[in-house]
């Protein structure tokens, strides 16, 4: 073998040296510098973690009182009663002083089948006027606790038969929530 000439010789060490440096790029600096980036990428996503845990910490006091308001609330939006039959008879009498306020009659009222657990449902069949029959449903959509008017029909039959003017006869199903209570 010939001697290498000193250009062959200088190419050989600049390409032992660039082995060299990839060497150590590849060996040692850039898993150092993927190392931080990713410590920086956590550090940025333990960050957005802290500052989003302060912002539930800190809404925690607005959430028990929203919580104590709705528990003060609570009686507007349901009937309290131990049981789907109390709370059935709540809703009758309910719906009985709403009608006497305005003068109007109950021919009949009872409880009906609750198609949504949770809920009290009572029919009721009325003698009123139209006047009343308005004030009757402001009372019951407007006063607490709310109730639903699930259905309303309205005759008036005995208008149309005699020609003057008679009270109509009105059938109402209502329902309301109602939220267990411990019997007195």
């Amino acid at each position: 073998m010939k001697p290498l000439s000193a250009r062959e010789r200088r190419l050989a060490a600049i390409a032992i040296l660039l082995a060299i440096v990839a060497g150590l790029w590849l060996g040692v600096v850039s898993p150092v510098i993927g190392g931080f980036l990713e410590r920086g990428e956590e550090r940025a996503r333990l960050e957005r973690d802290y500052a989003r845990n302060a912002r539930i910490i800190d809404s925690i006091r607005i959430w028990k009182h929203q919580a104590l308001a709705q528990e003060r609330d609570a009686g507007r939006y349901a009937l309290s009663a131990p049981n789907a039959t109390i709370a059935s008879q709540r809703l009758q009498q309910h719906v009985a002083r709403i009608v006497g306020s305005v003068g109007g009659s109950i021919v009949r009222s009872g409880p009906q089948e609750p198609s949504v657990p949770g809920t009290a449902r009572v029919g009721a069949d009325l003698q009123l006027t139209l006047s009343q029959l308005y004030q009757v449903l402001k009372g019951i959509e407007s006063g607490e606790p709310y109730v639903v008017v699930e259905f309303v029909s309205i005759g008036a039959e005995r208008a149309f038969q005699t020609g003057h003017l008679a009270p109509l006869d009105v059938r109402l199903r209502l329902a309301a929530r109602f939220r267990p209570v411990a019997q007195p």
